[in-house]
């Protein structure tokens, strides 16, 4: 099973609460992704979780855009993998 590393967490305020989000990175590569859950993966979007993508932090600021978030290709394949989300990725929303 391959790790990616996790630079950081990304803090974000949403209904005057508190989230956070383990980011991710691949090798060779500034940007940052996001595999996450939300409460719309019951029946709205795909079960297993979401994913993504952002470019890289400018100082201690990383813009995420939740309009973009993709379902995984095994969404709509059975011959891709998923990587695992990290537990805390798991938003109550």
């Amino acid at each position: 099973m391959q790790q990616l590393p996790s630079p950081g967490v990304a803090v974000f305020r949403l209904g005057g609460r508190e989230h956070r989000l383990a980011a991710m990175q691949e090798a060779g590569t500034d940007a940052l992704f996001f595999l996450f859950t939300d409460e719309t993966n019951r029946d709205e979007t795909y079960g297993a979780g979401r994913e993504l993508e952002a470019e890289a932090p400018v100082g201690d600021k990383v813009v995420r855009d939740f309009n973009r978030a993709d379902s995984p290709t095994c969404a709509i394949s059975a011959y891709s993998l998923y990587l695992l989300l990290p537990r805390q990725n798991r938003l109550p929303l």
